[in-house]
């Protein structure tokens, strides 16, 4: 197929539904995947993580600590030499536009806060934990990442914090990254209670907008129309927001891998 369509042109496989069909796309050329495919947890008992991935994972239930401060951030992020580097390389991006070189990790801490730096984080981790999934996981995890935050700041709502939104948009795909049932992964973790009820249950307000966010991503409009109606949201905004977050994730991903 690709013989015969020019260079140029990007072909899109929709509707994966099975490794099988997403090889098969892969050979025939194509390089962007939709489906559901990609959200599909692989439930293996007790996987074994090799040295490099165990360590990713004990840092992620690390920073994710319920009374974690900055201070205990700044010390594990100084543990790992790559993650330093990596720190550094992303304060300094194009992505967030700061003027002055930030050249410490103190300095780097304090410019993305507490919340900031914990997201940054458990993106590298989990970029890092997904390194033998399909790409498209992982950007699927930061368009859903973006969007829950752009809209939870547009809402304005008191109980809907946007680096938090952020956190669980990052999160929900966290059990097919890790390939256990998400109910283990949000214990191992040691999440916040409200985090916990948002990725399991879906329940209070930052569970509602994750379950819109991911009825957007399959077509499901009856399920976003119903969200939208109940919390006065113009869907119209809601396209915009979409691009918009499907942009951010284009650009992080970029710096994330220069």
């Amino acid at each position: 197929m690709r013989e015969i369509i020019p260079a140029h042109v990007k072909l899109l496989a929709e509707k994966v539904e099975t490794e099988e069909e997403y090889k098969q796309a892969l050979s025939l050329g194509y390089e962007y995947f939709q489906g559901y495919f990609f959200c599909r947890p692989v439930i293996i008992s007790q996987k074994a993580f090799h040295v490099n991935l165990a360590s990713q994972f004990l840092l992620l239930r690390e920073v994710n600590r319920v009374n974690i401060n900055i201070q205990s951030v700044e010390e594990i992020v100084k543990q790992d030499v790559s993650l330093v580097h990596k720190l550094l390389k992303y304060i300094n991006s194009p992505y967030l536009g700061i003027r002055n070189k930030v050249h410490n990790i103190r300095q780097a801490i304090a410019l993305l806060g507490l919340n900031g730096t914990r997201n940054w984080v458990n993106l590298i981790c989990l970029r890092d934990l997904s390194a033998e999934k399909p790409n498209e996981l992982f950007i699927m995890l930061l368009v859903r990442a973006k969007l829950c935050e752009i809209v939870a700041a547009a809402l304005k709502n008191p109980v809907l914090n946007s680096e938090t939104a952020f956190l669980v948009g990052m999160l929900s795909l966290s059990d097919v990254i890790l390939d256990q049932p998400m109910e283990h992964v949000v214990n191992e973790l040691g999440l916040a209670d409200e985090i916990k009820e948002a990725l399991l249950y879906k329940k209070n307000p930052i569970g509602e907008l994750l379950r819109m966010v991911i009825h957007y991503e399959r077509g499901e409009w009856n399920g976003v129309r119903d969200w939208c109606g109940l919390n006065h949201f113009s869907e119209r905004k809601l396209v915009d927001f979409y691009n918009e977050a499907v942009h951010c994730a284009t650009e992080m991903t970029e710096n994330m891998y220069q």
